[in-house]
């Protein structure tokens, strides 16, 4: 029996809401980048759930699963044979604490959207790459974005605080400064060993994407843009860099 035709029939008794027909498979097969890669399925996720039941089946079939924002990478890491899940529909702002100025929000959430949310607070989501209109902050973890304020806010590594994080390896677990928690699932690995800062761009591109929820830093909205820099360097001080005499921004920094 053909590989789609198991997948399709895996995807389906797991209850995720799946495209395999051939305009989808095509629409999915590119990015922003010059790669093109058809995949199998493209798996639209909800929900946390629809994550877990998604790489299960990837799991079991043996097949590759590639986690997708918007597409926007020049990178060619949102395309991949297998599975493709799009997390657009996964892409709630949950909580907004402006007193710990952090946002718990979705992996599919639109950077502008967070954006808009924590500007009532007087809030903003430092990174702001020039996709920002269409990028997710998923996918800006995979990436570890940046933009053209990153020397003042620091890139996306900077502005994580912990992530609720699926690993290849079936480990569902927190991670956050100092540790894990993990979660055990029935049939899957678990372990508690403390690992290195959150978000380490060792792990970001296989395994933060796949966050259900994130906890993100959100700084003064003017704490660059006002010439402000030694609150952004108190804040960041990994991340700190002197501003360039012609700018009171920096230069753009790529990711």
């Amino acid at each position: 029996m053909p590989v789609h035709t198991h997948l399709a029939a895996a995807l389906r008794a797991a209850g995720v809401e799946f495209d395999d027909s051939q305009l989808t498979r095509a629409l999915y097969s590119s990015d922003a980048s010059l790669y093109r890669v058809v995949p199998s399925a493209v798996v639209k996720a909800r929900g946390e759930a629809d994550v877990i039941a998604a790489h299960e089946v990837a799991r079991e079939l043996r097949i590759p699963l590639t986690m997708r924002g918007a597409g926007t990478s020049i990178a060619g890491n949102a395309v991949g044979s297998g599975i493709v899940v799009d997390t657009r529909g996964f892409n709630q702002v949950l909580d907004i604490d402006p007193v710990a100025r952090t946002a718990r929000v979705e992996p599919g959430v639109v950077h502008a959207d967070l954006q808009r949310a924590a500007a009532p607070h007087g809030l903003r989501f430092g990174p702001d790459p020039s996709s920002h209109s269409r990028c997710t902050v998923g996918g800006m973890i995979g990436n570890n974005a940046c933009g053209s304020r990153a020397l003042g806010y620091g890139r996306t590594v900077d502005n994580v605080e912990s992530l609720r994080v699926l690993y290849g390896n079936g480990e569902l677990a927190l991670e956050r400064a100092g540790g894990r928690v993990v979660t055990p699932r029935r049939g899957w690995r678990a372990s508690a060993t403390p690992t290195s800062p959150i978000c380490a761009p060792s792990s970001a591109a296989s395994a933060a994407r796949s966050a259900a929820t994130a906890w993100s830093t959100c700084c003064p909205s003017g704490a660059a843009s006002n010439g402000s820099w030694s609150a952004a360097r108190d804040h960041w001080p990994r991340s700190w860099r002197r501003p360039s005499a012609s700018s009171t921004t920096g230069s753009s920094a790529g990711c």
